[in-house]
């Protein structure tokens, strides 16, 4: 598989993969994933193919020892982003009540992003929830920028929005994660209408620049 886009969206990649493939082991080229990129990629692609194991091109290990001759060549281009892009959403952005990033799990270079881009700015939009899920190991160890979070939202520990019920209280999710647009939509894990967008989409909507 090969992918030629600058910025790639690793989660929607992976939804496309994952259903393609299915239960097959893929080899994928053209992308430069990182730590953060493959865990977000495969989650998707465990999602929506049930994939066990993937090798990338020069990332991976194991990669450069995989016998390629014969394999059936699919290529995933922007167009096919951009049109999975909009069906991962059956809500507009207007219509959230409920942002939640961590599924997976937000590894601590994610949450240091987070607060860093949250760091003087001021929370709007007091009618929508934000929860950031992330392990306890994490949280601990990162106090500061707990604390900061935690001006506009809930840090959730070891668990996620998914094995929550946030039925109870919210109709529609703005999500980054396309393994979550997955399953929130389904009854069981929280029955939700979605929106997907990027990490810094959805901060900027709940958030902006303290004036001055």
């Amino acid at each position: 598989l090969e992918k030629e886009r600058k910025h790639p969206d690793f989660p929607v990649i992976g939804t496309i993969i994952g259903e393609a493939v299915e239960t097959k082991v893929p080899y994928i080229r053209g992308l430069a994933p990182s730590d953060d990129d493959l865990k977000n990629f495969g989650a998707a692609m465990a999602a929506w193919g049930s994939l066990s194991l993937f090798h990338v091109d020069g990332v991976t290990p194991e990669a450069a020892d995989q016998d390629l001759a014969g394999l059936e060549r699919i290529t995933v281009t922007d167009k096919d982003v951009e049109e999975r892009r909009r069906k991962l959403s059956d809500a507009r952005l207007e219509e959230v009540d409920l942002i939640a990033f961590g599924c997976p799990h937000l590894s601590v270079e994610e949450l240091i992003d987070m607060a860093t881009f949250l760091e003087g700015r001021e929370r709007i939009r007091p009618g929508v929830d934000l929860w950031l899920s992330t392990s306890r190991v994490v949280a601990q160890s990162l106090r500061k920028e707990v604390q900061v979070i935690e001006r506009f939202g809930r840090v959730l520990v070891d668990t996620c929005q998914v094995v929550t019920p946030v039925e109870n209280k919210h109709k529609v999710t703005a999500l980054n994660s396309a393994k979550a647009a997955f399953y929130m939509v389904k009854e069981g894990f929280g029955s939700q209408r979605v929106y997907y967008g990027s990490t810094e989409e959805l901060l900027s909507w709940v958030s902006r620049p303290k004036a001055g």
